[in-house]
């Protein structure tokens, strides 16, 4: 019986394995056949040519198969002239943040500037957006498509929305290549999604169906927080604005928070978003804040939000209405010193010291004649040298002198009046 079983199997059936092995090589140079497709039709000769061993039919169609495929590898994939690159999609965007503020959570990303075959991306088509939950099985960021696609253990990410190009608005979220997008807990029950963990994913489309690899993940937790502080109010001083605002006892809900509470102020950008880090390195227990990181004469808008603490998490309200604030000047510098006066041929010279401000914008002329009570200024422009000789004076009449220093801030500040001198002309 096992001699017979031999005699049934032919030697050919090798030549054909070996034979679908060699296609393997030509498919695989073939442009026309991709990698994963030729090892496909090669396990299939390799199935066939097991199934031939005892059908000699088959084993004459599956060597004219074999042949036939040889042919058309060795017609079609001879070298030939460069041919241009298939279009690739953009690239994926990889900087996707999320953050849970007010019981939403707003999504931060850049708009890829080159395609995966390094080529400008221009032709953007829309934006899709996708979110899942994520569970306690879940170890580890996920990083492969299927995973996000399909999750685990039926946890589907689903298409939370679509944003089309034209629905970008510049300024509201849109600034350059910077986008900004929200999701309210769309479809989602509040006990569903306050103190749940969600992961986020974003797809790129550009024009002839490209799309774009899935980006980075980015994880945020949404929870009941706090309302937004009330009465807030910003006063501006010398390099320095003072924020305030009403302390906060109630949760959105309306009940009463029940945890210590915090705050955070920000500085908000010409635009309005995105808002940076705040300003206080740590949670502020107390109600006011002072900026120091200020220029004078320099206009800074703020926003004050409630921050209340969940174990080692923490919820944070939606930020307050927004405050503005310019920082002004308002220190004279010191007085001029030392004004002397030396009357002349028809003039009087006056001379002074050099004031040591370092934001001297020049100094004032006053001067006032025997029997006047109020000085008349002779300089409506500051001067920046120490000297002055007045050539408005008659002889043989008495005039007195004093000289003030001004700042160049934009409110202009004057110093006092410098020691008071007299002269007569001649």
């Amino acid at each position: 019986a096992l001699g017979a079983r031999r005699e049934a199997r032919p030697l050919a059936v090798h030549a054909l394995i070996w034979m679908g092995q060699l296609a393997l090589h030509c498919f695989a140079d073939n442009p026309l056949f991709p990698n994963n497709r030729a090892t496909w039709a090669v396990h299939k000769c390799r199935l066939m040519a097991k199934r031939a061993a005892c059908d000699p039919g088959l084993q004459l169609v599956v060597v004219l198969s074999v042949v036939l495929a040889l042919a058309i590898s060795l017609g079609c994939g001879r070298k030939g002239p460069p041919q241009a690159p298939k279009p690739h999609g953009p690239a994926p965007v990889m900087d996707l943040k999320a953050i849970a503020r007010g019981g939403v959570v707003t999504l931060h990303f850049t708009l890829p500037s080159k395609n995966i075959d390094g080529t400008p991306f221009r032709d953007l088509t829309r934006i899709d957006l996708y979110r899942r939950a994520k569970t306690e099985s879940q170890d580890g960021l996920d990083t492969s498509m299927l995973d996000r696609l399909f999750g685990r253990g039926g946890n589907r990410a689903k298409l939370l929305f679509t944003v089309k190009e034209s629905a970008l608005k510049e300024g509201r979220n849109r600034l350059g290549r910077k986008v900004r997008l929200v999701d309210h807990g769309t479809g989602l029950a509040p006990e569903k999604w306050f103190g749940h963990v969600f992961e986020y994913f974003v797809f790129i489309h550009g024009g002839r169906w490209r799309k774009s690899p899935p980006s980075n993940l980015a994880r945020a937790m949404p929870l009941l927080g706090p309302k937004s502080p009330d009465g807030v109010t910003a006063q501006s001083g010398d390099s320095v604005v003072k924020i305030a605002w009403q302390p906060q006892t109630k949760l959105v809900n309306g009940s009463a928070i029940k945890s210590d509470v915090f705050y955070n102020v920000y500085r908000v950008p010409d635009a309005g978003w995105p808002l940076k880090g705040p300003l206080n390195e740590k949670l502020l227990a107390t109600c006011s804040y002072l900026d120091h990181d200020v220029e004078n004469d320099n206009k800074y808008c703020y926003t004050v939000t409630t921050v209340i603490t969940h174990g080692e998490l923490f919820a944070e309200s939606a930020t307050s209405a927004t405050v503005w604030a310019t920082p002004v000047d308002r220190i004279a510098p010191p007085a001029p010193s030392g004004l002397e006066a030396v009357a002349g041929q028809g003039s009087v010279n006056l001379l002074w010291k050099e004031s040591k401000a370092t934001d001297l914008l020049g100094y004032r002329v006053y001067r006032k004649r025997a029997g006047e009570k109020t000085f008349m200024l002779l300089t409506p422009e500051p001067i920046l040298r120490t000297t002055f000789i007045d050539r408005t004076v008659f002889p043989k009449v008495k005039y007195t002198y004093c000289v003030t220093a001004v700042d160049n801030s934009s409110s202009r500040n004057e110093s006092g009046t410098s020691n008071v001198v007299t002269a007569i002309a001649r």
